[in-house]
């Protein structure tokens, strides 16, 4: 699969206090959903892609800030590529 995008719908960065002592970071990425889009590359041609939503936070502990992304990558793939990488699981095959 080759990446044609990667895109931040939304960045949030907060600070909340000051930095004090021992800072823990806590790191979580969550996939929000995948879906099949087409994809214009020219006036002739388009191509299947998926696009795989996520949202990624980073929370400064003890409450000192909190980084929030959320965006999509956009995957260029075919059908067959997919339920081989995924053994016939695939929702978007028919």
């Amino acid at each position: 699969m080759t990446i044609v995008g990667f895109y931040f719908n939304s960045l949030n960065v907060e600070k909340l206090s000051q930095p004090k002592g021992q800072i823990k970071i806590k790191n979580d990425i969550k996939i929000k959903g995948v879906e099949k889009e087409e994809f214009p590359f020219n006036k002739e041609e388009k191509s299947d892609i998926l696009r795989v939503n996520f949202e990624f936070t980073t929370n400064y502990e003890p409450k000192i800030g909190v980084l929030e992304l959320k965006g999509h990558i956009s995957f260029l793939t075919k059908e067959k590529e997919l339920v081989e990488r995924f053994g016939g699981k695939c929702a978007f095959t028919t």
